[in-house]
């Protein structure tokens, strides 16, 4: 059976943990279509960038012995999605210590191992690579400075220790782990300083992202993965291989989620997913009609996707298939919008 015909008969029981941070509930939209409106239609296609670099900020202070191990012990669920792509990626691994305390991998330097700086789609044997410069250890300054060494790391850094880590045309997206608040020295740009900062670096929001995993006195963090766009989640989380693979999702490009463009009234929504052929046997195109989700008569989660009115989005059940190109969805839009 064809990938795209498997997943489409996705059956599942599902307890989904939300991952990012929400945007605050709209009002409930009016469920009555205007007299003889027209439904409207997105049609959304799935933006993968061909070059993608992603940078990880972790903290190496005393009390980080754990996660470290649990990140370098689960990165194969964040890589998988780029080892099976034609992605020209870049990952590289930075620390929290801007006062100099680590030999290698402060002051926004990338951490380097046999002399690389980076991971790339060349590097032997990368999910290795990644635990070693992962392993940052726990000597490092109790002063984390997650946002300025950032900065550091994609500014001047790129002249000198980093240089051609951060590609004109690629995707950007910075992942921070960290069980502490984030600090900000004299001289350092302050937070709406440097959100706007980052926002520059890619014209689109689709091409720069910045997630975090986070303790609770992780607030910056959380407020910068929310202005810019990105994913949050709890460091003592016990599901560390779901939130790798999500993450490592995202930065490859694919999406889940798809936002409209008007309020739609819920009963009148269809959606398609517009596959490009079955690899290595036709070039048609293949369309085919998703299901929304419904309780079935054993509590089961049947069907591939739902409306989510809190976000006027529509979410897939599953990850969809590499074939998938664009996504079309029609609706009548309610009275108000």
């Amino acid at each position: 059976m064809p990938r795209w015909a498997i997943w489409l008969a996705f059956i599942a029981c599902t307890n989904e943990t939300q991952i990012g941070i929400d945007v605050p509930t709209s009002r409930a939209p009016f469920l009555q279509a205007p007299p003889e409106a027209d439904p409207v239609e997105d049609i959304i296609l799935q933006m993968v960038s061909p070059e993608v670099d992603i940078l990880w900020v972790i903290d190496p202070s005393c009390s980080m012995g754990p996660y470290q191990d649990a990140l370098a012990a689960n990165f194969p669920s964040f890589i998988r999605y780029f080892l099976e792509s034609d992605l020209d990626w870049h990952v590289g691994v930075t620390s929290t210590d801007m006062d100099g305390v680590l030999e290698d991998g402060s002051l926004g330097r990338l951490r380097r191992v046999d002399g690389d700086a980076w991971l790339t789609s060349e590097t032997p044997d990368p999910v290795q690579r990644f635990a070693e410069i992962a392993n940052l250890g726990t000597a490092g300054s109790s002063s984390e400075r997650g946002t300025s060494a950032v900065h550091s790391a994609l500014t001047d850094r790129l002249l000198t220790d980093n240089l051609g880590f951060l590609r004109p045309e690629a995707a950007v997206h910075t992942i921070v782990i960290s069980d502490e608040s984030n600090q900000i020295a004299d001289g350092e740009p302050h937070f709406d300083k440097w959100v706007r900062w980052y926002e520059t670096l890619k014209a689109s929001p689709d091409l720069r992202t910045f997630s975090a995993i986070v303790g609770p006195l992780g607030v910056d963090y959380e407020r910068a993965s929310s202005r810019i766009g990105g994913a949050v989640w709890p460091i003592n989380t016990e599901e560390w291989d779901v939130v790798l693979e999500r993450l490592g999702f995202r930065a490859a490009g694919i999406h889940r989620e798809f936002f409209l463009t008007r309020h739609p009234i819920p009963e009148t929504i269809e959606v398609w997913m517009e596959l490009d052929g079955i690899p290595h046997r036709t070039k048609e195109y293949v369309t085919q009609q998703l299901e929304p989700v419904r309780i079935d008569a054993y509590g089961r989660r049947v069907g591939h996707y739902e409306y989510r009115a809190d976000r006027n989005s529509i979410h897939l059940e599953q990850t969809p298939p590499d074939t998938t190109e664009v996504v079309r969805i029609k609706y009548l839009a309610s009275e108000g919008y």
